[in-house]
């Protein structure tokens, strides 16, 4: 798993895609935790270009913790051409929101509220394509 340490210019862009409502919603990861999470919305980011979806994530005896899924347009193109039509916004999340899960079910609910720093995790080419199978469109 490849984390990123972010940098201030993060806290400060405005999120685009903001639910007009957030909702918490639960996953339980396969290490048997529990975590909530809730998305936020996304930012644009330039190195690489792409989109950061940002989620806050706690878990049982934790606050927030801020996590961003980055998914590359590189990545987003080689999808689009592979299914010979673009990526939606809704596909695009669906991606990121499995990331995440991944993350969870790697992650000891300690290190998820062990900081309060902005971590960044960028969907790999092979991830997505893992995920794109999986959601079978």
């Amino acid at each position: 798993m490849r984390l990123l340490l972010g940098k201030a210019r993060m806290e400060t862009e405005p999120l685009l895609g903001v639910p007009e409502s957030r909702r918490q919603k639960t996953y339980s990861s396969l290490g048997g935790y529990v975590f909530q999470y809730v998305y936020a919305g996304y930012r644009l980011s330039v190195q690489p270009p792409g989109k950061d979806f940002v989620f806050q994530v706690l878990s049982q005896r934790s606050s927030a913790r801020p996590l961003i899924i980055r998914l590359t347009d590189s990545v987003v193109a080689e999808l689009a051409h592979s299914a010979h039509r673009e990526l939606s916004s809704r596909e695009q999340y669906a991606l990121a929101k499995l990331k995440l899960f991944r993350i969870l079910d790697e992650w000891e609910p300690q290190a998820v509220g062990a900081s309060s720093t902005w971590s960044v995790a960028e969907l790999s080419r092979e991830e997505a394509c893992e995920f794109w199978n999986t959601l079978d469109l």
